[in-house]
């Protein structure tokens, strides 16, 4: 009976989970999103306050974790043995911190896959996540190359927001679309960055087709005039195919640039099967 005993305690102490010594605070949902796809719920004492909104991707994860503003009393108070963030807190803070001697990995800005991975492998280095981050790359570069074999649609589309802004080279949604082989039309003109929707370039040439995102959103709701004040935006809107990507994918120029890509190819399919329908 000894032995028996002896023998399920060792198998309990070889078996059981590691004790939650990680105490990883993010703080800011784009960092949220690096946190809750690379760590264990052990791991992660805190979130921001965006974690569970619509346009967190990983919102179903976060369920259960505790919800924080980045102010430096609840940092302090939590304890943390990793702080993760990307835009939030001032220098102030920060320098707070730093003196406090509590590790700090800031996500840098990205547009293009490389500098996404750049900043996958920082983040799964500091969590003491390697494999996962290993895993989620080889993952993400197989369905990349997957897209980059697909072939290109003929047609070509602009992008719009809620509040008549729209984007061109050198931007997170210029890339989405080119991935999923629809070429810009704002680009093909050589614009480049993000720049308030030129009408006089729409009236010459209208586009074929129109993507979205965050149109459902709180902040949509407040910049929606600066589509509906603009008769000839609303006309060519109600006229034009349309694509919306969730906001959830489009949120942090991060980790859904392949997700984002392949719903605008899914959706792509459906709006040419929906055209050939009509003929």
């Amino acid at each position: 009976m000894r032995f028996f005993i002896t023998l399920s305690l060792l198998l309990i102490l070889l078996f059981k989970p590691a004790l939650a010594e990680d105490r990883i605070l993010s703080l800011d949902y784009c960092a949220d999103q690096f946190v809750l796809a690379l760590g264990d719920k052990y791991q992660i004492i805190g979130l921001s306050q965006e974690a569970r909104d619509s346009h967190s991707f990983y919102r179903d994860r976060a369920e259960g974790i505790s919800l924080f503003r980045a102010n430096a009393d609840i940092i302090i108070s939590q304890k943390p043995t990793l702080i993760v963030r990307s835009w939030a807190g001032d220098n102030r803070l920060l320098g707070f911190l730093e003196r406090l001697d509590i590790p700090i990995i800031t996500i840098q800005h990205a547009e293009d896959p490389k500098d996404i991975d750049k900043n996958l492998v920082a983040v799964a280095k500091a969590m003491g996540q390697v494999e996962r981050g290993d895993v989620i790359l080889r993952q993400t570069k197989e369905r990349l190359s997957q897209l980059k074999k697909m072939p290109r649609y003929d047609m070509n589309g602009i992008y719009l927001t809620p509040g008549a802004f729209t984007t061109g080279v050198g931007t997170f949604v210029n890339n989405v679309m080119e991935l999923a082989g629809i070429g810009n039309e704002f680009s093909n003109m050589g614009f480049e960055g993000w720049f308030p929707i030129p009408l006089e370039q729409l009236v010459l040439k209208p586009p074929e087709l129109i993507v979205t995102s965050f149109y459902d959103s709180q902040s949509a709701r407040q910049n929606h005039w600066g589509v509906a004040r603009h008769g000839f935006i609303k006309k060519m809107i109600e006229n034009t195919p349309n694509i919306d990507v969730p906001g959830s994918m489009m949120a942090c120029s991060g980790l859904f640039l392949v997700d984002a890509a392949e719903h605008l190819r899914v959706e792509m399919d459906k709006v040419l099967g929906a055209k050939k329908g009509k003929k």
